[in-house]
Parts: structure tokens; C-alpha cells; sequence
């Protein structure tokens, strides 16, 4: 185990995941799963990938990392968001990411911790929406990353 890495480690569904203690893990259904690997069972991305909007929510503070899966079984997407704030609604969006790339989702995830973790976003003020208002936006980086 990494050092600053929470037992919780172990508990998660993906161990790809490189969380830290810091962070309180909220919801956790984010298998490792990559929606384009043929040789996975097609029930098991159906009922572990496909069926299952939420998979994963994580909070540190007042910044939460949300992800899901978006759209009908294979033709969707994974669509991860970074914002500050308790409420989806009313909130500052920091990060968004929409791709089918499983390797890449996994590594961005790890990039938002990590970026959380170091204070990257503590001065970001960005301003206040709905991430429902940025749905047809497939990035956005307050970072300019």
C-alpha cells in the first residue's frame, strides 16, 4: 500500500483508484470494467457497467468527483465531474470529461485527487450552475490542463 493511502484502498471496486484518506468514499460501484474489452462477459458489463448510472462518488471537503455511465449499454459514455459545492444544481464545475476510454477515465480520476490533494483548485473561483447547464459539453478544464 502507498503511503497516504487509506485502508479504504482496499474496499474500493476498482484498485486502480489512488485515493487517499482524506477523501470519504460515497457511493463506489466503478468496476474494472473497460466497456470496449470484447473478451469481458457482456452480462457482466450490462449489469456492472451499463446498468448503473452512478459509479462513483467521492468528497473531500466541499469538492466531490462524480462519475457515471451515460446513454444506452454500449453506445454510452463515461461522464466524470469534478465540482465544488453540496448541491449538483448549485455548484462550481471544475472538471468535466465524457469518453468511452476506460484507462483514460481511470487516469483522470487519479489526476483530479491528486490535484485536490495539492490544492489545485482551492483558489479556482469559478462561477455558480447546474451541471446540468454544461450536459452537450464533452471537457471542461478550469485548469487549462
Amino acid at each position: 500500500m502507498n503511503h497516504g493511502t487509506s485502508s479504504c484502498k482496499e474496499k474500493m471496486k476498482n484498485s486502480f483508484i489512488q485515493i487517499t484518506k482524506q477523501w470519504q468514499i460515497i457511493r463506489d460501484e466503478f468496476y474494472e470494467i473497460d466497456p470496449l474489452d470484447n473478451s469481458i462477459d457482456e452480462e457482466k458489463k450490462y449489469n456492472d457497467l451499463f446498468c448503473q448510472e452512478d459509479l462513483l462518488w467521492v468528497q473531500k471537503s466541499d469538492f466531490n468527483i462524480d462519475l457515471g455511465w451515460y446513454g444506452e449499454e454500449e453506445k454510452g459514455y463515461f461522464g466524470l465531474y469534478l465540482y465544488k459545492g453540496i448541491d449538483w444544481h448549485n455548484c462550481q464545475l471544475l472538471e468535466k470529461r465524457n469518453t468511452k476510454d476506460y484507462e483514460s477515465i481511470v487516469e483522470s480520476i487519479n489526476r483530479l485527487i491528486k490535484n485536490v490533494d495539492t490544492g489545485r483548485y482551492h483558489k479556482v473561483d469559478n462561477k455558480l450552475c447546474s451541471i446540468d447547464d454544461y450536459y452537450e459539453t464533452e471537457i471542461i478544464s478550469v485548469l487549462n490542463e
